[in-house]
């Protein structure tokens, strides 16, 4: 038995990020789908020691991958790790009944799946593969990648966000268009994929300066001077950045979405900061301090049922509270896949009613001053 090891997922970011963590150690093979990862397993005579299998795929899933493993008997001598949320406990079980070795979770920790992969595969993590073939992995990577070119993309304008926003670093520095522009393409590239609302990243970032100034002026008690008023919504362009991990066929699916597919949906929290981490010599502190914090906790909620974290009251940053808001009101006042919008006065009634989750008091004061504000940002598309 070889050491090679497939990588089943249609997301290029997932497939990045697992051949740098074992790339160096293991000969990687990539499927960027069910169709493609059955073949590839029918194909390969040596057998690979390990496939590493992405639960959502759309299309054939990963629930079709193991059972085509184990009706062709591979799983007998071919380990499954299978990559999913924690807490997915039915959708483990079902893994665990069709034939999965054993599970790792998102978001990846380099450690903890090197040392997974290592004790299912067999082999040890002390022979390095040839440059030859990390060669060919990359290049099975771009020939697999079915994320569409918005993905490559994205890598691209990430790539470009480090070289070209370096002044950032100073945070005293004028912020200029050319810095506004590229973080604001990077925000739209993950939250517009197939690009039919480019102004969504400028309208949240109008919404969250309104809210934010407001606070300057009426809530000194949380520290806010113009200076972090503007960052703060500057750093809302990448609230959803980590929708670019998410596949198509959950973020754009019409209709409701079962428990894991929201569980995925759910997981961009995450995953955005993992980016943002990533890249974060590519701007001032500060500015990736909020970057991080509207990134991580803007679907928290105030009275504790948001997510990831369950943060409650103030607890939750001032600067993912601001951006909340804002992000619920744009998502109501314009169309989604999954819904139609509603009137500017129909959005402000359902959220001062506590139809779209609890938020500060201060902040639905701070709303309430600033409703004609708001109905202006979301209907001037300039």
């Amino acid at each position: 038995m070889n050491n090679k090891i497939l990588i089943i997922d249609t997301e290029v970011l997932n497939r990045n990020l697992l051949d740098r963590i074992l790339g160096r150690t293991y000969e990687i093979d990539f499927a960027s789908s069910g169709e493609e990862a059955i073949e590839k397993l029918g194909n390969f005579k040596d057998g690979y020691s390990l496939v590493i299998l992405n639960l959502i795929l759309g299309g054939v899933s990963g629930y079709d991958i193991l059972d085509y493993m184990r009706l062709h008997n591979i799983l007998e001598k071919t380990p499954v790790l299978v990559a999913l949320m924690r807490n997915m406990q039915e959708s483990e079980r079902h893994c665990a009944a069709l034939g999965a070795t054993d599970f790792i979770y998102f978001p990846f920790d380099a450690a903890l799946v090197s040392r997974k992969v290592a004790l299912v595969s067999g082999f040890s993590p002390a022979v390095l593969v040839s440059e030859e073939t990390k060669s060919k992995g990359r290049e099975s990577k771009k020939e697999g990648s079915s994320s569409g070119s918005l993905t490559g993309e994205a890598a691209k304008e990430l790539k470009s966000l480090r070289e070209e926003n370096a002044e950032l670093k100073n945070a005293d520095k004028v912020w200029d268009n050319k810095n506004r522009n590229l973080i604001e393409l990077i925000g739209t590239i993950a939250e517009t994929r197939d690009l039919e609302n480019p102004m969504h990243i400028k309208r949240i970032k109008k919404l969250t300066r309104i809210l934010a100034d407001e606070y300057v002026k009426d809530y000194p008690e949380y520290g806010l001077n113009d200076h972090a008023a503007m960052l703060i919504s500057e750093a809302a362009a990448l609230h959803d950045i980590g929708k670019i991990s998410i596949p198509d066929s959950i973020l754009l699916k019409p209709g409701k979405l079962d428990d894991d597919e929201f569980d995925f949906i759910k997981s961009h929290t995450l995953r955005g900061c993992e980016l943002i981490e990533s890249i974060k010599d590519a701007w001032s502190p500060e500015y990736g301090h909020f970057a991080y914090e509207i990134c991580r906790n803007h679907h928290e909620r105030y009275d504790g049922h948001g997510y990831p974290d369950h943060l409650s009251g103030d607890n939750i940053p001032v600067s993912a509270q601001l951006e909340s808001i804002a992000d619920v009101y744009e998502a109501l006042t314009h169309d989604r896949c999954y819904k139609d919008k509603v009137s500017p006065e129909i959005a402000y009634d359902m959220i001062i009613n506590g139809e779209c989750g609890v938020f500060s008091p201060k902040l639905i004061e701070a709303f309430r001053k600033t409703r004609v504000q708001f109905e202006a940002a979301v209907t001037d598309e300039g």
